[in-house]
């Protein structure tokens, strides 16, 4: 048995009011994780400029075209 399976037969048998409070937690979590990310987008957006975002850009674009066959 798979932890979500667990989590799910668990959940199955939880009363309506304690399953619609593990429902708000998850919810609860998954904001907070987009917060999270979007507070990482905003302190990082932007910091490669001029030269070093040029480098980076031209970094990018020679070396993710390129398929190294059997890397996989």
């Amino acid at each position: 048995m798979t932890v979500l399976d667990s989590i799910v037969a668990e959940l199955k048998v939880l009363p309506a009011e304690k399953l619609n409070a593990a429902a708000d937690y998850v919810h609860r979590l998954k904001e907070r994780d987009r917060k999270a990310r979007n507070r990482v987008i905003r302190e990082t957006s932007g910091c490669l400029n001029g030269k070093a975002g040029e480098t980076f850009a031209k970094a990018v674009e020679e070396g993710c075209e390129k398929v190294e066959v059997g890397s996989w």
